[in-house]
């Protein structure tokens, strides 16, 4: 359970798909939209089908 394939997240938005190198409960993941939208994302659960977010809380840092 170390590295997970290139996966979706699944939020109710429109995530594109993310690749989650290191995945586990809880951890915060900085993702960056096509757009140039950086995005927190805590990951809770992670499966082989793909990861659930929550908490989604932007990250206008720079």
């Amino acid at each position: 359970m170390d590295a997970v394939p290139v996966t979706r997240i699944s939020s109710g938005a429109a995530f594109e798909t993310i690749d989650v190198r290191r995945a586990a409960r809880d951890v915060p993941v900085a993702v960056t939209f096509a757009g140039g939208v950086t995005v927190c994302l805590r990951i809770f659960v992670v499966e082989c089908v793909g990861v659930f977010a929550r908490a989604v809380e932007p990250n206008t840092g720079g």
